[in-house]
Parts: structure tokens; C-alpha cells; sequence
């Protein structure tokens, strides 16, 4: 696997390096660090600032890969320090290096601190064609848990197929969440009504235990048996009862499909995917 890391000195830049020297890589994953310096003034006078921004960006990257290197040597691990605009710079570098997996934090230097996404990491998560994680800081936790959140779409099943790939911590746990349309009760209504939807309901919860307990077969096939899974079948909102679900067990990683069913294909996150990885507290994943 090929892993795009971008980084620019900031807080949540150092996030995403925290955030590799806590995983577990396979031998012939290849991770490549990046940093965009976006300086176009041409002006003389200010092309010794704009070489002091690269020199820096260079000294950045030379020393998180070498702590990379440092707790993975067997990893390939390499770096480059781009100029232009940053969300092209990163998109054209992903495409030209046939990148499997972009890496970034959730805002940049001259982004603030809060929980809603900085714009170069929501235009990337919006346009890229590939898996998209942004990183933010990580619980104080003992274990590392992935959150999982499944409907019936293509969207969900590809997520699944993408755990399924990484490799994970020995200690790791995994929660399986799937969100139900809340049917309302209607007690006024006749009986053979009542019925049809009490029936419904059923059916829904149902085929949702049914589509955890097959992604639990297969995850407990890839890593065995004693993983422990977690299943959560939730009814509401989708991106409310995600993001309940989330604070409530602190996961390290959400991983999520790009759109729910019934979604329109197309470049743009849908809204319960924007949802959750703009409000998150967390690292969120999105696949496509």
C-alpha cells in the first residue's frame, strides 16, 4: 500500500506523524511525506523568504520521516517538498505517485482550532478519488478501537474491504455501527396497520444484525477469532447517532463509506460522511 502523508509544521500536521507511529504498517507499505509551500509572490525581494519556507518545509519532513524510519526500519519511507497551491499540489501528487491512501490533519497553519474541517482538507476529502484520513488528536486510551459504520450501500461494503486490508494493533477491538430509520409508533392506527409497521420495523433490524454479523464473520476470518466486535444496531438520526456512538467509545479510527445508500455518485461527500468527519472528535477515514 501507498500512503501520501501531507504535513506543514502544524498541530494537527504533528497529529498525522503521531498517528503512523501508533499503527502497524505492512513490510511492503510505502509511505511518501509531502509539504506544499504555496509562495507564488514573484516579487525579488521576497524570494529569500520563499527559500527559507522550502529549506524549513525540507528540514520538516527530514526529521518526521527519520522517526519514522527510526520505529519501522524496514519501512520505505521518502519525501518531497512541493511548490504551488496546496490542495493541487497534493491531488496531483497522489495521481502521479499512484497513491492508495492520502494522510492528512484535520486543519492547517492558518487554520483554527475547532472541530469543523479547515478547506484544504474538505477539498480534498470532497475531490479525491481515492480513501481519504483525516487525522486528528488521538484518546488516551488502552486500546485501539475502529469504529466501522455500515448501511447496504457499495459505499459501506468498500469500507469493509479496506479494514479488511490494513493491518491492525494486537490490542485492537472493532465496533460495528449501523443506523435504522427511526419508524414511528402510530398507536391511533388500525391494527392491520400497526402490524405492517411493527413488521417493518422488525425486518429493518434484522437485515441490519444480519449485515454486522457477516462483517464480524469476516473480520474475525482475517484476524481471528478472539477479536473482539462489537455490533450496534442504532435507531435515528444517521450522522447524530454516529457521532453519539463515537463520543460515547472514544474510537481511535471511524471508517466510513463516502455515501449512505440510495446516494447520488459523484465526487462530493455525501451529507452523513461531511457530517461526521466535520464534527468528529476523532480520526476519521472516508472510502470511496
Amino acid at each position: 500500500m501507498k500512503i501520501l502523508v501531507a504535513l506543514d509544521g502544524s498541530d494537527c500536521s504533528r497529529s498525522v506523524i503521531d498517528h503512523c507511529l501508533d499503527s502497524v504498517f505492512d513490510e511492503d507499505t510505502q509511505l511518501k511525506l509531502i509539504s506544499v509551500v504555496d509562495f507564488f509572490e514573484p516579487l525579488p525581494a521576497l524570494e529569500g523568504i520563499k527559500e527559507a519556507e522550502i529549506e524549513a518545509a525540507r528540514k520538516l519532513l527530514e526529521r518526521e520521516a527519520g522517526r519514522l524510519m527510526e520505529k519501522f526500519p524496514s519501512l520505505n519511507v521518502s519525501y518531497r517538498v512541493l511548490d504551488g497551491y496546496i490542495k493541487s499540489k497534493i491531488m496531483e501528487e497522489a495521481r502521479d505517485w499512484r497513491a492508495d491512501l492520502i494522510m492528512l490533519g484535520s486543519h492547517g497553519r492558518r487554520g483554527f482550532e475547532k472541530l469543523l474541517l479547515g478547506s484544504i482538507s474538505l477539498a480534498i476529502l470532497n475531490h479525491a478519488p481515492i480513501p481519504v484520513r483525516v487525522v486528528r488528536t488521538k484518546h488516551s486510551t488502552d486500546n485501539f478501537e475502529v469504529m466501522l459504520c455500515m448501511d447496504d450501500s457499495r459505499y459501506s461494503r468498500e469500507a469493509l474491504e479496506r479494514l479488511l486490508t490494513y493491518s491492525w494493533p494486537a490490542n485492537c477491538r472493532f465496533s460495528l455501527v449501523s443506523v435504522i430509520f427511526p419508524l414511528p409508533d402510530a398507536p391511533d392506527a388500525p391494527d392491520s396497520q400497526r402490524f405492517q409497521l411493527e413488521e417493518r420495523k422488525r425486518k429493518l433490524r434484522e437485515e441490519a444484525e444480519r449485515m454486522l454479523t457477516q462483517a464480524e464473520n469476516r473480520i474475525k476470518d482475517c484476524f481471528g477469532e478472539k477479536t473482539e466486535v462489537v455490533k450496534l444496531v442504532e435507531p435515528g438520526d444517521a450522522r447524530d447517532r454516529i457521532l453519539a456512538v463515537a463520543r460515547e467509545r472514544k474510537p481511535n479510527l471511524i471508517l466510513m463509506g463516502s455515501h449512505g445508500r440510495g446516494a447520488f455518485d459523484r465526487a462530493l461527500m455525501g451529507s452523513v460522511s461531511e457530517g461526521v468527519v466535520n464534527l468528529a472528535e476523532t480520526s476519521v477515514e472516508i472510502v470511496r
